[in-house]
């Protein structure tokens, strides 16, 4: 709990977005609206996480590439192919996932630039 709530803070530091629920456990910061070729569209957060009862994930936009350099610079963590999994907020650097975070939202925000915001408070 203590870490999802310091979560909550960094994650809203580094957005400006103010924290909202998608789903039943997942916390996201600001949204997009994408459609798809085939005409589907949604709308999505551009960055968050979730707490899980064994680990927490933390939803970055990293190019697969990247990843191991990611991992190693960020500390105690792992990935899979859309989110970073830790065990506890105090086995990774924090500044640094700040720097992750606000990358994932640049990115968000130049992938969909008329519909990557903030939600409204």
């Amino acid at each position: 709990r203590q870490d999802a709530l310091a979560l909550k803070d960094i994650f809203t530091e580094a957005t400006g977005c103010p924290a909202r629920v998608w789903g039943e456990k997942q916390i996201g910061f600001g949204r997009y609206r994408y459609q798809y070729p085939s005409g589907h569209r949604g709308e999505f957060y551009m960055t968050g996480f979730s707490v899980g009862s064994a680990k927490i994930s933390l939803y970055l936009d990293i190019e697969e590439d990247q990843r191991p350099s990611v991992l190693a610079r960020l500390g105690k963590a792992t990935a899979g192919k859309s989110c970073v999994y830790i065990s506890k907020l105090s086995h990774i650097d924090t500044e640094f996932l700040k720097e992750m975070i606000r990358e994932t939202v640049r990115h968000a925000q130049a992938e969909y630039p008329d519909n990557a915001a903030c939600d409204p408070v």
